[in-house]
């Protein structure tokens, strides 16, 4: 007489499942590392540096990094103890967009003459390796400040 084992389709079963189950977990973990699940959207991160000389006004730099949209940025700077007007305080001061102007000389953004608000840029982003700058007529604390 023949006697036939059952127990060769057990183990063989019980490593498929196992394989199936690993394949599983790495694909999740593939798919969050890779950005297949959306998550939050991150910010353009540069290096922006800045100088300032009295006698040409203030240079600003895209030293690297992301393009920055135009329509988001703003602009502060700010004087400390040994730099600027009121030297025993800090205070800060935005920059006008439209008294910027890129390496070409185009103005970054443009005024309603009526509403006197920001009302559109000639300029839509800051990449990286681009300069602006602010001319020393417009470097003064009183410029600076944007109404808008």
């Amino acid at each position: 007489m023949k006697t036939v084992s059952e127990h060769a389709a057990s183990p063989i079963v019980g490593v498929m499942l196992m394989l199936v189950v690993t394949i599983i977990i790495a694909a999740i973990v593939i798919g969050f590392s890779g950005g297949l699940v959306n998550g939050q959207t991150k910010a353009p991160t540069a290096v922006i540096t800045g100088t300032f000389s009295v006698t040409s006004g203030m240079t600003i730099t895209n030293a690297g990094g992301e393009a920055l949209p135009t329509s988001s940025l703003i602009i502060e700077t700010r004087n400390g103890p040994s730099f600027g007007p009121n030297l025993g305080t800090s205070t800060i001061s935005v920059v006008d967009l439209s008294n910027v102007t890129n390496s070409a000389g185009t103005q970054i953004a443009f005024r309603n003459p009526v509403t006197d608000n920001i009302d559109g840029y000639d300029i839509t982003s800051f990449n990286p390796r681009d300069t602006w700058y602010v001319n020393i007529t417009n470097c003064n604390p009183a410029t600076f400040e944007n109404s808008s």
